[in-house]
């Protein structure tokens, strides 16, 4: 659920999701996005109800996103360069929340 608000997030910022849970070096990358100006692999954290105080950005770890890095640069050249980003959704009860943190490799 949290990768779908995601996708629906970053394409309503003029983002288009050309690939989702793309398996690459014994890892995933969430989502593959396509911006004016390249490509960013995204990762997505999401919490529910029953962690309403906890932020998904406190669930990024600086190994987490390297990893994400290195799997970015395996992925297919076509591509081109690829930025790597957040995304945080967060669940209540009463409402979303998504925070997007971008270039973070």
């Amino acid at each position: 659920m949290g990768e779908e608000i995601a996708a629906r997030f970053l394409a309503s910022r003029g983002g288009v999701v050309v690939a989702r849970n793309v398996e690459v070096g014994g890892g995933e990358i969430d989502l593959v996005v396509r911006w004016s100006d390249g490509h960013a692999a995204v990762e997505v954290r999401t919490v529910g109800p029953d962690a309403t105080a906890e932020d998904p950005v406190d669930r990024i770890t600086r190994q987490k996103m390297a990893r994400v890095a290195r799997l970015a640069r395996l992925l297919d050249p076509r591509y081109g360069p690829m930025r790597v980003d957040f995304v945080g959704v967060g669940i209540g009860v009463e409402r979303v929340t998504v925070r997007w943190l971008v270039d973070l490799g």
